[in-house]
């Protein structure tokens, strides 16, 4: 084999390193962005699991449980919207792992206290 040949070789490979080097990079970037994205994600199902729960706790006028000590659940009431007789409309806001969620529902009166 001649000498250009083998340097040719060589070179070569060397790309084919270097190709493959950064394909590695690429796709472990990504898949560390895709773990972040699903973790995040849970997170936000995880909150508004949780806020669904303590208003339809409220709801059937059952007292909040209290929340996991990452969590944090807050009721408000809303002085906007329909009123109707024996009912308040209150805003459930829910935090898990920092991200936070709010829902708006009806409950009786006397839910917003417990």
């Amino acid at each position: 084999m001649s000498f250009s040949r083998r340097g040719f070789m060589l070179f070569d490979s060397l790309i084919a390193l270097g190709v493959c080097s950064t394909l590695m990079i690429v796709i472990a970037t990504t898949l560390h962005s895709e773990q972040n994205a699903s973790r995040q994600l849970a997170d936000i199902r995880a909150a508004t699991r949780l806020a669904e729960e303590s208003l339809g706790r409220l709801q059937q006028g059952l007292p909040l449980e209290k929340p996991q000590s990452s969590d944090q659940v807050t009721v408000n009431g809303v002085e906007q919207g329909q009123t109707i007789p024996g009912f308040k409309w209150i805003r459930v806001s829910a935090t898990h792992n920092g991200h936070a969620v709010r829902l708006i529902g009806l409950a009786p009166d006397a839910a917003e206290g417990k």
